[in-house]
């Protein structure tokens, strides 16, 4: 059987680098590092992820990032792989190289082969830029980058369609007990994650192609959420 998971998150700024989308490509390396760790401990514990789990990731605006978009969707993805840092600094290239990614700012250089340990990471741009990325937060608490090609990034200061998530379809969190995560936390119960998924697939096969990605400058997730 299929596990099946929706995570929505308040994003609270938008500058392409927390997700970071490239073409094809939407990874998510330096923000979210709770559900980074979450989703990849996941992946990496079960057999076949790629055909047994489904996890979709979307991302909204914060009140605190625009208020008069509040809840409008920016951002969805499917976890398609999960890797661990220095798999990612050697797939593709660091920031600063030629077609380096803007989020690949850490290069393995330790003496042991603890790729979870943050010690053995160093950061390849100067530390003032990006302060609060450094290995110890995006390595240490986040373990995992995660990379989609099954996204959407919507083009939401701009693009006429623009919608909040309700005018989606897509209905409102729920606090329902959720154990060693605190006494409550908002997430969607089976019934909604089925419908959400097929939603979002329907969104992207429909409408993704109205929406140009937001490629402002900018750096920095400037904090997230959850």
């Amino acid at each position: 059987m299929v596990k099946k998971v929706v995570d929505v998150y308040n994003m609270t700024s938008d500058t392409n680098f927390g997700p970071h989308h490239d073409g094809d490509l939407l990874t998510l390396a330096c923000c979210m590092v709770q559900i980074r760790r979450k989703v990849g401990d996941l992946w990496k514990s079960m057999s076949n992820p790629e055909k047994n789990l489904e996890y979709w990731i979307v991302g909204r605006v914060a009140s605190s990032l625009n208020s008069k978009k509040k809840n409008h969707l920016i951002y969805f993805m499917k976890v398609d792989d999960v890797m661990i840092f220095d798999e990612y600094s050697d797939e593709f290239g660091l920031r600063g190289e030629v077609n380096g990614r803007k989020d690949n700012l850490y290069r393995f250089n330790g003496d042991n082969d603890d790729y979870f340990d943050p010690k053995n990471y160093e950061k390849v741009i100067d530390e003032d830029i990006l302060p609060k990325h450094i290995p110890s937060h995006d390595i240490g608490k986040g373990k995992y980058v995660l990379l989609s090609e099954n996204y959407c990034y919507f083009d939401w200061k701009n693009d006429p369609y623009s919608k909040i998530l309700d005018e989606w379809g897509i209905p409102e969190l729920k606090w329902i007990p959720s154990g060693k995560e605190g006494p409550f936390r908002r997430k969607y119960d089976f019934e909604d994650t089925e419908a959400i998924i097929e939603k979002l697939k329907e969104i992207k096969r429909e409408n993704c192609q109205k929406f140009i990605p937001n490629k402002e400058g900018g750096d920095g997730c400037g904090g997230c959420s959850e």
